[in-house]
């Protein structure tokens, strides 16, 4: 049997907005380069293909703490007395599910901040910090002897030697 790797879920952290929690699962290789080529263009008549990129990413957010924004510059309505916001029919400062319909409700530099903050944290390959000191003049093969060193070695594959 094969080896099956699986999900991992990162816990995006952003210095520009203090107290806001994303927590999303990676992609694919393939279908991130797919989507990288994706362009976004807000003018697209298709709605399928406007939404394209935003799609892709709420299908991948597992959590967030972001409320409903203000409705004063959104498009609302009242139901049953309430006012809500009329692409999520959600009410002002309301928990908001992850959802692409959700993103509708946010400011666009918002979403895209959250959404370069994921691709940003599933390209990030995690190195020891000792290897992210400026080398000092090193060649690559001594930082490759020091990355191997870090190594786990019970993880290494062992050779067959039958």
């Amino acid at each position: 049997m094969g080896y099956q790797p699986g999900k991992k879920l990162y816990n995006l952290q952003f210095e520009d907005f203090p107290g806001l929690e994303v927590a999303a699962t990676g992609t694919s290789l393939g279908k991130l380069m797919h989507v990288s080529t994706t362009p976004l263009d807000l003018n697209q008549q298709d709605e399928e293909k406007r939404m394209e990129i935003f799609n892709f990413f709420a299908e991948r957010l597992v959590k967030w703490n972001i409320e409903h924004p203000a409705l004063e510059e959104i498009a609302s309505e009242e139901l049953d007395g309430i006012k809500v916001c009329a692409h999520c029919l959600l009410p002002e400062g309301a928990p908001m599910p992850c959802t692409a319909t959700s993103l509708l409700c946010l400011e666009l530099d918002f979403v895209m901040r959250i959404i370069f903050g994921w691709v940003g944290a599933i390209s990030r390959v995690s190195i020891p910090k000792e290897l992210l000191l400026n080398n000092g003049g090193r060649n690559m093969e001594e930082e490759m002897m020091k990355l191997v060193q870090h190594q786990n070695l019970s993880t290494l594959p062992t050779p067959n030697l039958s």
